[in-house]
């Protein structure tokens, strides 16, 4: 439904552990990635706002291709379920933040709240 040359705009939440590189951005063959800024929400947690650009139709062949990834990503996703990991990874402690006799040691100050790079 979107226009050529329209721009598709979300927020990506990301754990910061991961290291997350460009190229684990979420992709689509009709879409080009134009634009990231990471907010930092906390030591663990960031979102990423990511601009897309249409550059090409949607097509057939392309709804058909979608189809089967949203099948095995439906699949893979009842298994995280199943398995209860996906609970113990969002919600497990994370080790990241040193505590010094009681408090954290971490400078809300010494860290950016956001930063942003045109791909």
């Amino acid at each position: 439904m979107l226009v050529m040359g329209g721009r598709l705009v979300f927020f990506f939440p990301v754990i910061k552990e991961e290291g997350l590189a460009d190229s684990q951005f979420p992709g689509h063959p009709c879409f080009t990635l134009i634009a990231s800024c990471e907010q930092i929400l906390s030591l663990r947690y960031s979102r990423y706002l990511l601009t897309m650009v249409k550059i090409r139709p949607y097509t057939e062949e392309l709804a058909e291709r979608a189809l089967e990834r949203h099948l095995d990503f439906r699949e893979n996703h009842l298994k995280w379920l199943e398995e209860s990991n996906l609970h113990s990874s969002v919600f497990s402690p994370s080790d990241t933040q040193t505590m010094v006799n009681g408090k954290s040691n971490f400078d809300r100050d010494s860290k950016p709240k956001y930063r942003g790079k045109y791909v």
